[in-house]
């Protein structure tokens, strides 16, 4: 596997590598590569095609259709819908690498080592950038080691102190940030409790990403009370033992509100006696 870096370090490797290099970026599902990437280049004005080829089932998608040249009677490809027509360069996101079908990957072969397709070639500059999951989890396809090596490997492995501030930078809900915060165990799904009956009937289990915790904020923002249907829908965002330990991390900041403290100080008082900084703040937020 390749060198493992956070999100700090992606971020230079992504300013730093020459577009005739390729990337691979290895990772769990969930942590923020296709995020990353494609909101680097979105602020260098580069349009990013995003391609998930686990789903991809015909080249045709990539690489564009085959047509017959009435002028020459030649057979030739029509350029796919995403190729650029202003000959601007363009960034390449190929995700689900490893879950792509054999001919797909045969595409990429020829993309990887001339940025090339069905023999057209890139606009000069464009990057190719693909995503690998890595992990015993996932059902995935052997890469041919002559392929792998066309590209820069690396295992991205982001901090929570990398969520966080992107999460406060993003205005996630309060509540969502100072769960995480306390209880950081549980951002990338790894106390996920295999004996959940749900999981145990159904074959199905639900553990908690950075991507579900986006989710949960999305949801709960508007929600000034969370009731308890509200933490059965988180618990089919983020699994239940998740938000089980959300819903007790809520308990003590809901004992008493803003308005209950400043108009009736004297009847809350003793509310506050196991509240730390953190609670306090999140009251007057």
């Amino acid at each position: 596997m390749g060198i493992k870096i956070d999100a700090n370090e992606l971020l230079e490797i992504l300013n730093m590598t020459p577009s005739e290099q390729n990337i691979m970026i290895a990772g769990r599902h969930g942590i923020g590569k296709s995020q990353i990437v494609t909101e680097f280049y979105k602020k260098k004005k580069l349009q990013v095609v995003a391609f998930f080829l686990g789903q991809m089932s015909d080249p045709g998608d990539l690489i564009g259709l085959m047509n017959k040249d009435e002028k020459t009677g030649h057979s030739d490809f029509l350029p796919p819908y995403w190729w650029p027509n202003d000959d601007k360069p363009v960034v390449l996101f190929l995700d689900e690498l490893n879950r792509a079908r054999p001919e797909i990957l045969q595409s990429v072969m020829d993309l990887t080592l001339n940025k090339t397709l069905a023999g057209k070639r890139l606009p000069k500059g464009s990057i190719v950038i693909s995503a690998v999951n890595e992990g015993d989890e996932y059902q995935v396809t052997d890469l041919d080691p002559a392929l792998v090596s066309r590209f820069n490997v690396y295992e991205f492995m982001p901090t929570v102190e990398d969520w966080l501030i992107w999460a406060n930078e993003n205005n996630l809900d309060k509540r969502v940030i100072n769960f995480i915060q306390e209880n950081n165990h549980f951002l990338d799904g790894d106390t996920f409790d295999n004996k959940e009956s749900f999981a145990i009937s159904t074959g199905l289990e639900k553990s908690p990403d950075r991507r579900s915790w986006e989710k949960v904020s999305d949801f709960i923002k508007p929600i000034k009370e969370i009731k308890d249907i509200h933490i059965k829908i988180i618990a089919g965002i983020v699994g239940t033992s998740a938000a089980i330990n959300f819903k007790k991390s809520l308990d003590t900041i809901l004992k008493v509100s803003a308005e209950q403290i400043l108009l009736s100080f004297d009847k809350y008082k003793d509310n506050l006696k196991d509240f730390k900084l953190k609670d306090f703040i999140f009251i007057y937020q």
